[in-house]
C-alpha cells in the first residue's frame, strides 16, 4: 500500500479525509489507515480508488500509471471534459471509446430556485438526455445507462456539492453502507443530495451546510433513496462528446 499516492490524489481533488471517506462510502478511519500505508480490505480499497478516479494497482504501487493523471495529460480529465447537456440519445448504440460511459441525465429545473430544497415532484423526473463521458473507473464498473445524473438545486451539501453541480449516482446502490454517506434521495416534492443516517430512531438526512437543518424522516413523508453518489462535476457547463 502506497499511502502517499492516496494522500496526493486526495489533495488534488481537494478532499479532506472525511470527505474522501464519504465519497468512497467507507469510514474516515479506513482512509486514515490507507494513507498510513496500512492494509485495508479489498472492498474499501476499490471504493477509495473509484472515488479518486484511479486504479487499485496504482494505489498499491504496482503501476506508476494513474488513470486520472493519464487522462489529464491527454486533456481528458472529467473536469476538463465535463459533460454539458446534450441532445436526446440516438437509437444507435455504437461501441463506446475506451474508458467512456453513457450516462442519462435529468434536465435542469425551469423554476428559478435559489439554493432551497424545493422543486418539481421527484417521481415525475425523466432522465431523457444522454452524455458520453470519459470516466474510466465508472466505465469499468458499470454499464451504459446504469449511472444517472441530476443537477443540484440546493447548496445544502456545500462545499462538497454546490448549487448547479452535476451529480452522478447509481440507482441500484441504495444501501447505506456508512452513516452519512452522500446519496440522492426523493423527499416529498424535491430531489435532494444529503448524507443519510439510519439508526433505531429512524432516518436522518444530514446537511453539510450549517445553514440547513437536518431532516428527520417521519411516516408521513414521501421518502426513498434514489442511489449512491459516485461523481460530482463542479463545473457548471460540462460537455459530452456526443
Amino acid at each position: 500500500m502506497d499511502g502517499s499516492r492516496i494522500a496526493r490524489l486526495r489533495n488534488k481533488f481537494r478532499y479532506s479525509q472525511q470527505e474522501l471517506a464519504e465519497q468512497a462510502g467507507v469510514s474516515p478511519h479506513t482512509v486514515f489507515r490507507a494513507e498510513k500505508g496500512n492494509d485495508v480490505n479489498t472492498h474499501s480499497m476499490r471504493a477509495i480508488a473509484r472515488a479518486l478516479d484511479t486504479s487499485v494497482a496504482y494505489l498499491l504501487g504496482e503501476t506508476d500509471k494513474s488513470i486520472h493523471e493519464a487522462a489529464a495529460k491527454a486533456g481528458k480529465t472529467s473536469e476538463a471534459a465535463a459533460p454539458s447537456e446534450a441532445s436526446a440519445p440516438s437509437d444507435a448504440r455504437d461501441a463506446n471509446p475506451s474508458g467512456f460511459i453513457r450516462v442519462r441525465v435529468r434536465d435542469r429545473y425551469n423554476a428559478n430556485l435559489r439554493g432551497k430544497d424545493t422543486g418539481r415532484p421527484g417521481d415525475a423526473a425523466e432522465f431523457e438526455r444522454t452524455l458520453l463521458l470519459p470516466l474510466p473507473d465508472l466505465a469499468n464498473r458499470y454499464g451504459d445507462d446504469e449511472v444517472l445524473g441530476v443537477y443540484a438545486e440546493s447548496d445544502s451539501m456545500d462545499p462538497i456539492i454546490c448549487f448547479g453541480d452535476l451529480v452522478l449516482f447509481v440507482p441500484h446502490e441504495q444501501s447505506v453502507v456508512y452513516a452519512g454517506v452522500p446519496m440522492v434521495v426523493s423527499y416529498n416534492k424535491a430531489i435532494l443530495m444529503r448524507g443519510v443516517i439510519e439508526n433505531k430512531n429512524g432516518t436522518i438526512l444530514k446537511a453539510r451546510n450549517r445553514e440547513y437543518d437536518d431532516i428527520h424522516i417521519n411516516k408521513w413523508d414521501n421518502f426513498f433513496i434514489r442511489g449512491r453518489i459516485v461523481k460530482i462535476f463542479t463545473t457548471r457547463d460540462p460537455r459530452s462528446v456526443l
